[in-house]
């Protein structure tokens, strides 16, 4: 019997290739799967609201570039702020559509992540839900609120040095899921490792269970020998 380390590659690869219609069925069962697990997975829902942000000025060519800079510098505070409680208090308090006023700011920080433009002096504020109405509603309350708070916030005797513009405030964005082919893909691909694992240490297996009864009939023959002189 050989053991595991002195078989060569081409030995394992025969012994797949042996079970290749057990590995095509694996792989079937294995996409059905998947493709099963992702109908029973529940739908999340995005939607997104769009802020620019802007440093009141001068109506010139000049004025208009350096509020821009001026706005890319605030940006990275005001991505913090979108998903603070301050903001998330705020929104529940205000008692928005959709929003319950009893949710606590950690519930609503689930479901929002906001990011900025690296180029511009956008804030682009990205929530979920379990509908795309949910969604919407909940990044509509945040464009709603988030203006206010930054006055607020940046009051610097008595006139806020920024300001946010909306530029939308409750886009639709469609389904945010992992995709049909991953799950199949992702089934398909576990079912058959796990399958050419099952199929080599069978074969494996079976090699020292004929092995050992070969052993045997040699030496049952070897005594009916000795006992026949």
């Amino acid at each position: 019997m050989k053991s595991p380390s002195t078989r060569t590659v081409g030995e394992y690869a025969h012994i797949l290739l042996r079970g290749g219609i057990v590995l095509i069925c694996a792989a079937i069962a294995g996409g059905l799967a998947g493709w099963l697990a992702a109908e029973m997975t529940p739908k999340t829902y995005e939607s997104q609201a769009r802020l620019f942000i802007v440093a009141p000025g001068s109506a010139t060519v000049s004025g208009a570039r350096t509020s821009g800079l001026a706005g890319q510098l605030r940006a990275s505070s005001y991505r913090e702020l979108a998903t603070s409680d301050q903001l998330l208090m705020r929104v529940a308090a205000a008692q928005w559509p959709g929003i319950d006023p009893g949710t606590p700011p950690a519930d609503l920080r689930e479901r929002v992540v906001a990011s900025i433009e690296p180029t511009n002096a956008v804030l682009t504020i990205t929530t979920t839900g379990d509908t795309p109405q949910a969604a919407q509603q909940l990044s509509a309350a945040l464009a709603g609120e988030m203006p206010k708070l930054v006055v607020e916030v940046d009051n610097l005797n008595g006139r806020a040095p920024y300001e946010l513009k909306t530029i939308d405030a409750a886009t639709d964005m469609g389904v945010n899921s992992p995709k049909l082919l991953t799950y199949i893909g992702l089934g398909a691909a576990i079912a058959v490792v796990f399958t050419a694992v099952a199929l080599l240490a069978f074969s494996l297996l079976r090699n020292k269970v004929d092995d050992a009864l070969g052993a045997s009939n040699t030496l049952r023959a070897t005594r009916e020998l000795e006992k026949s002189q």
